[in-house]
């Protein structure tokens, strides 16, 4: 079976991506109606070194919204019923079963800094916010939940970083904590929560209190893993762009060519709207930009054949820059959230080591031109070189090496995207291609 399990999801994210979702280690806290659906999203999308923990056994009461509680496992160690289930789906997966509690007394019993990834799905006020403090002196990501009980409208579930949550009462308390014990997560981290104004018990229904539902702490549980999966996505396009910067430095620079390249005759603008003009409703539409260019009159063979392969590594590498543009953001945002410039640089380092092991022989199958290209384009969406780049992620000095890296096939990573001069013929593609015009 082995990798035939995760062909869908493979399909979606790409094979580098799945290869690095196998490698990393996660470790959830709780495993109730929120840890035990995030584990098994997890697993069902390729996460092989998982660690769950929970103290608890299963009870009656988990089976109307726990993943692994049924009528068949009531008694049992929920982390031992949930390990059962997940190895069902993926034999090969390595997951570790830990029947314990997560305190004051046990904290130091777990080794969080060997895990990549780390999901407090935690009820314990107290429990909780000691797990976030100890999770944020490492380097993992912290992911957390907040409250699902008494929630009914699941479409009012959203991710926010913690300081940022309004409507929790969890999150609400634990700020509180955090700030009259005065000490503080060293570093900011996403949190699942829901602003609906939660159930309220009355004097007939105290247990109103425990009330929660399987479609509220499942979404919850599935929002968590979402969170993983596109925070390993973003790392592996962010690690194949730095590769690409680093080793597909071109040999040759783009020069001018024979063809008329005046401006579009024109360029509509279109959309669907409304507008209401002295009573009446008036419906309008807008089109997308339409290009139109004076035809390009080839003066070869040769030439002709040089403006198809622009267009088709156009094609290739437009979206890798438009994706690197977003990575780029994000990234320098989660670096910005680090505690000092050593917990950056090593975090760069670790990404640096990555990408020349796993992704440069990747980015080997993409041609030098591709390569230069895709310099070109990111310089386009970003407004930076690929130096400029190289030298926010890691620092002058590697900036230099892969500067001089490229200087020995002749070409510059300083080079800048200039559309109304040499650039001219590749912004008329790019912008044709954005248009779906060719």
């Amino acid at each position: 079976m082995g990798k035939e399990i995760f062909q869908r999801a493979e399909a979606l994210l790409g094979t580098e991506a799945i290869e690095h979702i196998s490698k990393q280690r996660v470790i959830i806290f709780g495993t109730g109606g929120v840890g035990s659906w995030c584990a098994e999203a997890l697993v069902r999308t390729g996460v092989r070194l998982l660690t769950i923990v929970d103290f608890d056994c299963v009870d009656v009461t988990n089976i109307n919204r726990q993943l692994m509680a049924t009528t068949q496992t009531v008694g049992q160690p929920k982390v031992e019923a949930l390990r059962k289930r997940l190895l069902e789906i993926n034999p090969d997966a390595e997951i570790t079963a830990l029947q314990k509690t997560f305190s004051e007394e046990t904290a130091d019993e777990f080794d969080l800094d060997k895990y990549d990834y780390i999901i407090d799905a935690i009820d314990s006020l107290k429990d909780k916010a000691l797990l976030i403090l100890k999770a944020c002196e490492t380097e993992a990501r912290l992911f957390s939940s907040m409250g699902a009980a008494l929630k009914l409208d699941s479409t009012k579930i959203q991710v926010a970083e913690f300081w940022k949550v309004k409507g929790d009462p969890l999150a609400r308390a634990l700020r509180n904590r955090f700030k009259k014990e005065k000490t503080f997560p060293r570093h900011k981290f996403q949190c699942v929560y829901s602003d609906e104004a939660g159930q309220k018990p009355t004097a007939n229904s105290q247990q109103l209190a425990k009330g929660s539902l399987v479609h509220i702490t499942a979404t919850f549980g599935m929002t968590l893993a979402g969170l993983i999966i596109q925070d390993i996505r973003r790392l592996v396009l962010l690690l194949v762009l730095m590769m690409t910067l680093g080793i597909h430095a071109q040999n040759t620079d783009q020069k001018r060519q024979d063809i008329d390249l005046d401006s579009p005759t024109f360029v509509p603008t279109v959309k669907v709207g409304k507008v209401l003009e002295n009573g009446d409703s008036i419906q309008y539409m807008e089109m997308n930009n339409v290009y139109v260019y004076p035809p390009i009159t080839f003066s070869s063979k040769k030439q002709q054949q040089a403006y198809n392969r622009l267009v088709k590594n156009v094609k290739i590498v437009l979206p890798i820059a438009k994706e690197a543009r977003a990575i780029m953001m994000e990234t320098a945002e989660f670096l910005e959230t680090l505690p000092d410039k050593k917990a950056r640089d090593a975090h760069m380092k670790l990404v640096e080591k990555s990408i020349m092991k796993e992704y440069k022989p990747r980015m080997k199958k993409l041609t030098y031109s591709q390569g230069k290209l895709l310099i070109k384009l990111i310089y386009r969406e970003s407004n930076s070189s690929g130096y400029e780049l190289i030298q926010a992620f890691l620092g002058p000095v590697r900036a230099g090496f892969y500067q001089a890296f490229a200087w020995a096939f002749g070409a510059s990573l300083k080079k800048k995207y200039d559309p109304e001069g040499v650039d001219r013929l590749t912004e008329r593609v790019v912008l044709m291609v954005e248009a779906g015009q060719i």
